[in-house]
């Protein structure tokens, strides 16, 4: 799960991060492996113009992947925290580019929300309170993000009974 909940006898704490298929170890490998699959068929080339031609072509295509990749992994680095305790939630939201964004609320008065399907992404998770609805893991799977409601309506009612 791209997510984890930190508890302690006085306060919940949820960091969720886009999901990440792809270690930085393992695209170095990638990398390596792919540059070797491109390289072989300019076996039978060697020796010929031909083959600068289609240096030139390696060259912009693993420039291109490497690229994507990055670009991938840069658009990965979101990050939020919810830190729920028995008398404030506060979520923080740290982007890839931009300012960090803060919202908190009494625990007691926040209101937990899901729409299943008039959300932006279907199971959109929203939290309600000091005049704000502010939305959380949008960047989770639809299971995920069920699965998670399902945790925080659990952490939620922990909190306001005790």
């Amino acid at each position: 799960m791209p997510y984890e909940w930190s508890t302690s006898t006085d306060r919940n704490v949820l960091q969720a991060w886009p999901y990440r298929s792809l270690s930085k170890r393992d695209f170095h490998r990638f990398i390596l492996i792919s540059c070797a699959l491109f390289l072989f068929p300019l076996l039978a080339v060697v020796g010929s113009t031909v083959l600068w031609v289609l240096l030139g072509f390696f060259a912009i295509t693993v420039v291109a992947i490497i690229y994507a990749i990055q670009r991938s992994f840069r658009d990965g680095q979101i990050l939020e925290t919810l830190t729920l305790t028995k008398d404030v939630a506060t979520l923080v939201h740290r982007p890839k580019t931009g300012p960090t964004l803060t919202w908190n609320a009494q625990t007691y008065w926040v209101e937990l929300g899901l729409e299943k399907e008039a959300g932006p992404v279907k199971n959109y998770i929203t939290l309600r309170g000091n005049g704000r609805t502010v939305e959380l893991g949008s960047f989770l799977s639809e299971e995920e993000r069920a699965q998670l409601y399902a945790e925080l309506q659990q952490k939620f009612s922990d909190l306001k009974t005790t």
